[in-house]
C-alpha cells in the first residue's frame, strides 16, 4: 500500500500524529506526509494536493475536529469532497462519534496522576468568570498548554508549545490510553505496509 497523505487542522495535530504514528506503527512520517490546513474552512486550499496524492495512489485521510456537531461536520466535508470530485477518508476528533476536538482527546489521555492540575485550572477559570466579563477566559488550548507547562522544568518550558510537545512523554501523557483506540483503529490499515513518498 502507498503511504497515506494526512490533512489535519493545525500544528499541534501535525506533531500529535507524527508522534503517535511512530509509537503505534514504528513509522516516522515523511515531512510532507502530514499537512495542516490551518483550520477546516481552509481545506479548499489543499484541493490540488489531495488530487495529486490521489492520482499517485496515496490514500488521503482528513482528520479534523468534530466540534459540536459530528455528523454535521462529516456532511460538510463529504459535500465539499463530492463538489470537488475528490476522495478521502474522514475521521473526526476526538473519537469519530463524539463532539469535541484535539484538545478534548488530549484531556482524556493525560497521565491521571496529574489530573489535579485541571482542577486548579478549572477553579481559576470559574474565578475569572465570576469577577468580570472584561477578563479574558482561557480556552481548551490554554488549558492543555498550562497542564503541560506545569509539568516541565524551567529549561523545558518551550516544550509546552504545540509544535514542540512530546506526546509520548509518559510523565505527561498516556500514549496507550483506551480513548486513543478509535483513532488507532482508523489509521492501522493505512500504516500496516506502506511505500512511496507523498506529494
Amino acid at each position: 500500500m502507498m503511504k497515506p497523505f494526512l490533512i489535519v487542522e493545525g500544528k499541534a495535530d501535525v506533531k500529535f500524529f507524527k508522534d503517535f504514528i511512530r509509537h503505534w506503527f514504528g513509522v516516522t512520517p515523511a515531512a510532507d506526509q502530514i499537512v495542516s490546513s490551518d483550520g477546516w474552512t481552509n481545506l479548499k486550499n489543499l484541493d490540488q494536493k489531495i488530487r495529486a496524492n490521489t492520482d499517485k495512489g496515496h490514500p488521503v485521510l482528513i482528520i479534523f475536529d468534530a466540534n459540536s456537531d459530528v455528523e454535521g461536520r462529516r456532511t460538510e466535508l463529504n459535500s465539499w469532497l463530492t463538489r470537488m470530485s475528490l476522495v478521502a477518508k474522514i475521521f473526526l476528533l476526538p473519537s469519530d462519534s463524539e463532539p469535541g476536538n484535539l484538545e478534548s482527546l488530549l484531556e482524556q489521555i493525560i497521565n491521571k496522576k496529574h489530573s489535579k492540575i485541571f482542577e486548579c485550572f478549572d477553579s481559576y477559570v470559574e474565578c475569572l468568570k465570576g469577577k468580570s466579563s472584561a477578563y479574558f477566559v482561557p480556552d481548551q488550548k490554554d488549558k492543555i498548554f498550562a497542564f503541560v507547562e506545569a509539568l516541565l522544568s524551567d529549561k523545558e518550558k518551550k516544550k509546552a508549545k504545540e509544535e514542540n510537545r512530546d506526546y509520548l512523554n509518559r510523565e505527561i501523557w498516556d500514549p496507550d490510553c483506551i480513548q486513543l483506540l478509535p483513532l488507532r483503529t482508523f489509521l492501522a490499515p493505512f500504516f500496516a505496509s506502506t511505500e512511496g513518498a507523498c506529494s
